[in-house]
């Protein structure tokens, strides 16, 4: 019984270190200077082109909007 407690309780504290990470990986991506879109589809995009893009990646959502696809992607 010992070890499933010991099992259990390191579960738990790995959650926290879980949701940091992901939260800083999250934070890295986002604090990357300049626009991914415009950097994918380089200078050559409309700006009807870009519009469409950010949608579709999802970019134009609010930031936690973004997080929680983030999580549910990485999931």
């Amino acid at each position: 019984m010992n070890v499933l407690g010991y099992i259990l309780g390191r579960i738990v504290q790995m959650i926290p270190v879980l949701i940091g990470v992901t939260l800083i990986a999250f934070l890295a991506l986002q604090l990357v200077p300049g626009d991914p879109i415009k950097l994918m589809l380089g200078g050559r995009a409309t700006d009807q082109v870009l519009a469409a893009a950010h949608r579709e990646f999802g970019l134009d959502k609010p930031v936690l909007v973004q997080f929680g696809n983030f999580i549910l992607n990485a999931l």
